[in-house]
């Protein structure tokens, strides 16, 4: 094959997929998948109230998901002695079992 035949082959190939996946879309929001969906079934259910979005602000600050689980202090105590204090975070959502891998990592 020539190279303005692969071209265009490649150029096909690129577009079907494209044109293909805005057929899936429909007119409600029920159906719709990804971000647009979502949106629009958040609206119609009312997760768009001021007081859900606030909740939600207020859970994300408090639990903090980004927040490590844990913190660890070394310090030496000795010439061949090093103390460790494992701390976890007092509101987790999960990751209560990963303390033997926090003190491995150390």
């Amino acid at each position: 094959m020539s190279k303005t035949m692969n071209k265009s082959v490649l150029a096909l190939a690129c577009l079907v997929p494209l044109f293909t996946g805005c057929t899936a879309f429909q007119d409600h929001g029920a159906t719709v998948a990804g971000t647009a969906g979502t949106i629009m079934t958040a609206q119609e259910l009312s997760y768009t109230a001021p007081e859900f979005i606030a909740g939600g602000l207020i859970a994300y600050a408090i639990y903090d998901p980004l927040q490590p689980t844990w913190s660890i202090e070394a310090s030496v105590t000795g010439e061949d002695r090093v103390q460790m204090d494992l701390q976890m975070k007092r509101l987790v959502t999960g990751g209560e079992g990963e303390a033997r891998q926090v003190f491995m990592r150390t």
